[in-house]
């Protein structure tokens, strides 16, 4: 019971102090470049799908092995990640850095949700982008990219594998029941 109890007062401190930082708009900092990332699952299915179609026509027969399917899925990740990092960075420097409620307004609202926000929400991703290239070079919006990508192509390219084995043995199974 104390332990829900300290657990729900922490949770409280968190929302007093965002709400105290940047008022109600406080909570949506960062949603414009969080939305933009949605854009890497389908860029790195895209290249997946691309990278599994070569290694199909360059295999003899049909048959997929894990080595192909794990080395799929690292690269698929890796390029994936490596094009959408920049708005990693600009999210990250979105939600930390102190704006004025003016600037969290002018990225829109959870009220006023439309494509003038959406607009404005992207137009601060860029601005966001610009500002640590200007501060800090290209390189700026690659700070930290090397543990990212590592960990994040290392599990996809496990998942694609089991993925990939999971999906043969299960139509196998399918078609023996034909």
């Amino acid at each position: 019971s104390s332990h829900v109890l300290g657990w729900i007062n922490e949770y409280s401190t968190v929302i007093r102090e965002i709400y105290d930082e940047g008022g109600i708009f406080a909570f949506w900092k960062g949603i414009s470049a969080g939305l933009l990332l949605t854009i890497n699952p389908g860029i790195l299915t895209l290249i997946r799908t691309r990278l599994t179609e070569f290694a199909s026509a360059r295999r003899i027969g049909n048959k997929s092995n894990s080595m192909d399917d794990f080395w799929i899925g690292f690269t698929s990740k890796l390029l994936a990640s490596t094009i959408t990092y920049p708005l990693v960075v600009a999210r990250s420097q979105i939600v930390t850095g102190k704006k004025s409620e003016l600037e969290f307004k002018f990225a829109g609202s959870a009220s006023s949700f439309s494509l003038i926000s959406i607009i404005r929400g992207i137009a601060l991703v860029l601005r966001t982008m610009q500002r640590v290239i200007e501060q800090r070079g290209f390189a700026g919006l690659y700070a930290g990219v090397m543990p990212h990508l590592s960990q994040a192509a290392l599990k996809e390219a496990i998942a694609n594998t089991i993925r990939r084995r999971v999906t043969l043995i299960l139509f196998s199974l399918y078609m023996k029941k034909r």
